[in-house]
């Protein structure tokens, strides 16, 4: 007997008394799609079972990865390079990312093999990749689609920012205009500056009250996604504050 779902990470999210909605997911829908994440035919049901996803790293390995990296001596040549990709679009990394994490430019993630991985695979070959997401969910394709351009040495983030976050709570010390995210252990700090986006009415988890993004006109610090403004060229969400919106 097959028993679905028992290996899913189930995640659980409060929201604050003070939004102005009561459900983040009022309705339930149900669709029938070829991929539960869109990679634009890149990544096939035999792609994954040949090359397989990347090696999965709890929170805690995942950041003892990273501080091991912060702390080491930039001139070990016999270490390999970190690279650490954010996997996610061009509007989420601006909220919020982890420290020193490249963002591929993208819009779609079904864009991600085609604008990064053709051009940039051949020169990750010879490097440790660490790649992250908001669930998790992203880099179960990501990590196939640099594997089957020979890239090896290849892990992610189990369970995403999500997770990290509910390990490593982050909380920026605004009173004192230090910027450094705080865990909630005390003795721990966390690699994740700003918000994590997510896809519902929330728009936001594990609010960390820090601003890292800027709005593209102005470049002050703002970071309010709104879906009231829109690249007129791509139609991906930007960072516009009511200020450059007015003029």
């Amino acid at each position: 007997q097959v028993r679905l779902f028992t290996n899913v990470d189930w995640k659980i999210s409060t929201i604050s008394s003070e939004c102005s909605f009561k459900e983040p997911f009022p309705d339930l829908k149900i669709s029938i799609v070829k991929e539960i994440v869109s990679t634009g035919g890149a990544v096939t049901l035999h792609d994954v079972v040949q090359y397989g996803a990347g090696i999965h790293l709890t929170p805690e390995q995942f950041h003892a990865v990273l501080q091991q990296h912060h702390h080491s001596d930039n001139n070990n040549e016999k270490k390999k390079e970190l690279v650490l990709i954010d996997v996610r679009n061009t509007f989420e990394h601006a909220i919020g990312h982890f420290k020193d994490s490249i963002r591929p430019p993208l819009t779609t993630f079904s864009s991600f093999d085609a604008q990064f991985c053709d051009k940039f695979a051949d020169k990750l070959k010879d490097k440790k990749v660490l790649m992250y997401c908001t669930g998790g969910i992203r880099c179960e394709k990501a990590s196939v689609m640099l594997k089957k351009r020979g890239v090896k040495d290849v892990s992610q983030l189990s369970g995403g920012i999500h997770r990290y976050l509910d390990r490593y709570g982050a909380s920026a010390s605004a009173s004192t205009g230090n910027s450094t995210i705080c865990a909630k252990d005390n003795n721990l700090s966390s690699f994740f500056t700003g918000k994590n986006f997510v896809f519902d009415q929330r728009v936001v988890s594990h609010d960390t009250k820090e601003v890292v993004g800027n709005c593209i006109e102005c470049q002050d610090p703002y970071d309010e996604i709104s879906g009231a403004r829109l690249c007129t060229v791509c139609r991906d969400l930007v960072l516009v504050c009511p200020q450059c919106v007015i003029k």
